[in-house]
């Protein structure tokens, strides 16, 4: 049986709703060591790891920054986004918010696929070849566009992939750098 559920009933036997009411750290640390020896529960951790697996339990469960956060008890929500980051669900939601994107979809498939290179993309006139910022990440050397991406009326870089007139280069790094940059923003969306 997991130590949570043994504490829980030992609460419950106590008449308790809550695992452990007390005033102050030293209360509950003192609180935690005597109901894990009354349930057979060794102590090989401290309070920091009891923290850290707590909120690293909400991430995995997929519990957004803000509620780990509170958990926590933070004034910033960047000291939930470490539990986040290392979540398998968090990251597997992560894959699947960007896997319902066709354009991410897109980039993924001319990261590795055949292109023009990046040696005939130097050669080009500047008004064709594709630059600009993905999340917080500044993107060059994507490709080349038919059409001149002054003359384009939608986002330079992100809009390229799914554009016709957009012939990509064979950069994939310039490529990997704008996946990192969609990823980016799904993680802070």
């Amino acid at each position: 049986m997991r130590p949570v559920v043994l504490l829980l009933e030992y609460a419950r036997s106590g008449g308790r709703t809550r695992l452990f009411s007390s005033e102050n750290a030293e209360d509950l640390w003192s609180s935690v060591k005597r109901a894990c020896s009354a349930v057979g529960v060794k102590i090989d951790f401290n309070c920091n790891k009891l923290r850290h697996s707590s909120a690293q339990a909400l991430a995995d469960a997929g519990h957004s920054r803000k509620s780990i956060q509170w958990f926590l008890g933070q004034a910033s929500d960047n000291a939930a986004a470490s539990y986040i980051r290392a979540s398998r669900l968090q990251g597997n939601l992560i894959n699947e918010a960007l896997g319902a994107s066709r354009l991410y979809d897109n980039m993924v498939s001319m990261a590795f696929g055949e292109f023009v290179t990046v040696d005939e993309l130097s050669r080009v006139d500047e008004a064709e070849q594709i630059g600009g910022i993905v999340g917080g990440r500044l993107v060059a050397g994507i490709g080349r566009c038919s059409m001149k991406q002054s003359a384009c009326s939608y986002d330079p870089v992100i809009s390229c992939y799914g554009c016709q007139k957009y012939i990509p280069a064979l950069n994939p790094a310039a490529h990997m750098e704008a996946i990192m940059g969609m990823r980016e923003q799904v993680i802070f969306f």
